[in-house]
C-alpha cells in the first residue's frame, strides 16, 4: 500500500465493528475513500449554485456559462454511464446540471 489513503481506509476499517454491507462499501472501488465517491458531491454546488441563480433577472444571466453548464452536465452524464465504476451520483448531478442549464438558456 502506497500512500496515505490505503493507511487511512484500514485504520477506519478496522476501528470499528462495522456492518458487513458497510464495511463492503467502504471497501469498494466506488466507496467513501475514493474520487468516484467525493467527486460527484462537490458537483452538487454547481447544481445549487444555478437553481439559486433561477431568481435573477433574465438579463443578468451570462449566455457563455449557462452553454458551458449546459453541454458539461449533458457530455459529462454519458461519460458516467462508460466508466467503471458506475456512479449513479455522478449521473444524476451531470443530468441535474445539464437540465438546470438548459432551463437558464430558455429564460434567456
Amino acid at each position: 500500500m502506497v500512500g496515505i489513503v490505503p493507511k487511512l481506509q484500514k485504520l477506519v476499517v478496522n476501528a470499528y465493528p462495522w456492518p458487513e454491507r458497510l464495511k463492503n462499501y467502504m471497501l469498494s472501488d466506488k466507496g467513501p475513500f475514493t474520487i468516484f465517491f467525493w467527486c460527484p458531491w462537490f458537483k452538487w454546488g454547481i447544481v445549487i449554485a444555478n437553481i439559486r441563480d433561477m431568481a435573477i433577472p433574465a438579463q443578468n444571466i451570462s449566455l457563455p456559462q449557462q452553454t458551458a453548464v449546459t453541454l458539461t452536465g449533458f457530455v459529462w452524464a454519458r461519460y458516467a454511464t462508460q466508466i467503471y465504476p458506475v456512479s449513479l451520483n455522478l449521473f444524476a448531478v451531470n443530468v441535474f446540471m445539464g437540465l438546470s442549464g438548459l432551463y437558464q438558456l430558455t429564460r434567456k
